[in-house]
């Protein structure tokens, strides 16, 4: 009796991994959610057709696997398309979809990451000025009310030294402004080098140039500092992306998404949140200063400011968390072990990093983890 119920088991086994390993996948047409505002992973165009590197990875995967399906627009809340996979209005959801622990409640699961990504932020750029007169009011600032008795100090050495080099023709009308031009080029020339231009060969003229000297000193390492701080400065304006960390958004308006990770993440840094619910919305509210920051899937917004030069914003340098995106089915759902056995094969051929890059340009390779 033992012997059979032993060799009843093993056949049940072996019928069990079998019946495993062949398991048909239902023959239906997929609905495939997609989210259609989140360049560069997924959008619609005006010609009724989706692009991106999501759309592409997933046709890759589906044509290979010979799936039958159609695309439903979804999103841009990402919250709400998570959902609809999880009430069975869609079968997969493809874009950029972070991975959340919250988001396993929507009954839903998700496949292997394809991507790694992070959240980043933009800001508005500082405005465009002049830069003699952002030297001119650094000075002003650095220098406070010292500035008038700088300039008053200026004109009386000048006029002293124009005394000591001249006493033989003060009142010599035509040489008086050339000669007063020399006396004030000295002067000045010893304020900006703070030293010394020549000896001098009369006694008091040395005492005075000793006097004037302290001052001179004192003025030439405040120009020379402001002067290199405010060019470093320009120069750090000018770069593609600015410096911004997190103790940056804490108590600032920032705009995100509605639905989104960053929208959590942000919060949770101490930013104060409006939602929207398109990306070009959160990109004209930081430049009309409604928002003093967007914060938002990084790509995403590159690809949305790059997009806009109509608007003068920059990326910067705020990673808040780094996020793993996926491809979101219902749970239990048949094609996902199919689907993640192809993607996982394209990444380890390094096939997924070539499909990316149609989109990716230079970051397709965060497309192989």
């Amino acid at each position: 009796m033992r012997f059979i119920c032993i060799i009843l088991a093993l056949i049940f086994a072996n019928f069990s991994i079998h019946s495993l390993a062949e398991v048909k996948l239902p023959k239906k047409k997929l609905k495939v959610g997609v989210m259609f505002k989140s360049k560069p992973f997924s959008w619609l165009s005006p010609d009724g057709k989706y692009y991106g590197a999501s759309v592409d990875m997933w046709e890759f995967i589906a044509k290979e696997m010979g799936w039958d399906y159609e695309y439903y627009k979804a999103g841009p809340n990402t919250n709400g398309a998570v959902k609809r996979v999880g009430e069975g209005d869609l079968d997969v959801l493809v874009g950029p979809i972070s991975t959340t622990f919250e988001r396993l409640s929507f009954n839903i699961e998700y496949s292997r990451p394809y991507f790694l990504n992070f959240i980043g932020g933009t800001i508005k750029k500082p405005d465009k000025r002049n830069l003699v007169f952002i030297i001119g009011g650094s000075l002003a600032r650095q220098l406070g009310i010292l500035l008038p008795f700088m300039i008053a100090a200026f004109l009386l050495v000048s006029i002293i030294f124009y005394v000591l080099d001249n006493r033989n023709n003060l009142f010599d009308k035509k040489k008086f402004f050339k000669n007063m031009g020399n006396s004030m080029w000295e002067a000045m020339m010893v304020l900006i080098q703070g030293g010394l231009i020549e000896n001098s060969d009369k006694p008091l003229k040395r005492l005075v140039l000793l006097l004037y000297l302290i001052p001179a000193i004192v003025l030439f390492s405040i120009v020379v500092g402001t002067v290199t701080s405010t060019i470093t400065m320009i120069e750090n304006e000018k770069r593609q992306e600015q410096f911004m960390s997190t103790d940056d958004i804490v108590g600032k308006k920032v705009a995100v998404i509605s639905g989104n990770l960053s929208a959590k993440l942000a919060a949770k840094t101490g930013a104060v949140t409006i939602g929207y619910d398109d990306i070009n919305a959160t990109l004209e509210a930081v430049q009309k200063e409604e928002a003093y920051a967007t914060v938002g899937d990084f790509l995403t917004l590159k690809a949305a400011v790059d997009g806009r030069p109509d608007l003068n914003l920059a990326m910067t340098t705020l990673n808040l968390r780094n996020d793993e995106l996926a491809f979101v089915f219902k749970l239990n759902s048949p094609y996902v072990r199919k689907f993640n056995e192809r993607l996982l094969r394209l990444q380890d051929l390094d096939f997924a990093e070539a499909i990316c890059s149609k989109f990716l340009g230079d970051k397709a390779h965060w497309c192989i983890l």
